[in-house]
Parts: structure tokens; sequence; C-alpha cells
């Protein structure tokens, strides 16, 4: 048998592996979904580890900088769903026409309820339940809202915890005081 074949992984490994599987050219992107405030974001990624260097280099698409009407294009269909947050997508009736794509494609239409989590960034939540099927209990059986209210629960315990020792000591200072210690 001979020896197994060795790889050198470099710092487009992951690229590489998918051109090589794919018999495509690939390149990585870096997809920003929504704006964090003025920060601004690399380009590439550099590392510099027991001697050894990587770097990789990727493409940034921020999508409030993607003007709306390319989700409109048939072979980017898979942009409907974020709409709301693309250059020109915050109005109602841009809403409503990527809505009615949404509606009208059976595989697409399991999106709305992403689309309507988008638009809630940028438009009014009754607005977004007058014309969407923003549906509540849908959402709080997803894992992610699941997720969200555990960590808004442990922070409620903790900020619970830290206002009764405050309120305790504070009684403790106050019943001190009363007594003349």
């Amino acid at each position: 048998m001979g020896e197994p074949r060795k790889r050198c992984f470099s710092s487009r490994s992951k690229s590489a592996l998918a051109e090589e599987k794919y018999n495509l050219p690939t390149y990585p992107v870096l997809i920003n979904i929504l704006k964090a405030g003025n920060t601004e974001i690399p380009t590439c990624y550099q590392s510099d580890f027991a001697g050894l260097k990587a770097r990789q280099d990727y493409r940034v698409i921020n999508l409030w900088e993607v003007d709306v009407e390319i989700a409109f294009q048939e072979p980017i269909s898979a942009l409907i769903p974020f709409v709301p947050i693309l250059k020109g997508g915050a109005e109602e009736s841009v809403v409503q026409r990527a809505l009615q794509i949404l509606r009208s494609d059976r595989q697409l239409s399991e999106l709305e309820t992403v689309m309507a989590f988008f638009a809630s960034f940028v438009l009014d939540s009754a607005l977004i339940q007058q014309i969407m099927r923003w549906d509540m209990a849908i959402i709080s059986e997803s894992p992610w809202y699941q997720q969200i209210l555990k960590e808004g629960e442990q922070r409620g315990i903790q900020q619970g915890i830290q206002q009764g020792i405050q309120e305790g000591e504070q009684r403790g200072i106050q019943q001190g005081e009363q007594r003349g210690l």
C-alpha cells in the first residue's frame, strides 16, 4: 500500500478544499447583516503562531450598502428575506413587494418570519404585524428566541440579587443609625 497522501493546509485551506471538491474557483466572503456603529471591518485575517504566519484575505459585503433592487432579480431571490435591511428596503411598499415574492414561492414562503425579523429593525412593529405573519407563537418556539429568553432571565436574576444586596445594605445602615451605632 503506499504512504498516505499528505496535504499542506495553508490559510486558504477551506477555500482550496471547496475548489477541489466542486472544481470551481472560490474566494472567502464576510457578510455583515446589520450595521454595528462605525466599526471598520478588516478585509483580512492574520495570525502568527509558533513562527508560522497565516493570512486570509476576504471580501466584505455590508448588506446595508447593497441596493435593494438586486434582491428582485431572478437569480438572487434568496436575498428576499433581507430586503428590509438592504439599501432602500426600509419602505412599506418595498417590503410588500418582497412579501408577494416570498408568498408566491413555496420554498421561500417559510422565510416570511425571517423577513419580519429583519423588518423589525427598520419598521414599526404594528406595521409589520399588519402586513406580515409576524406570529410571536412561532418565533417563541425557535431555539434562538429560547436562548435570548434564557439569557434575559439570567440577567434578571443577577439584577434582582444585586438589588436585594443593595437594599439589604441600606436597611442595615438605616437600622444601625436608628440604634445610634
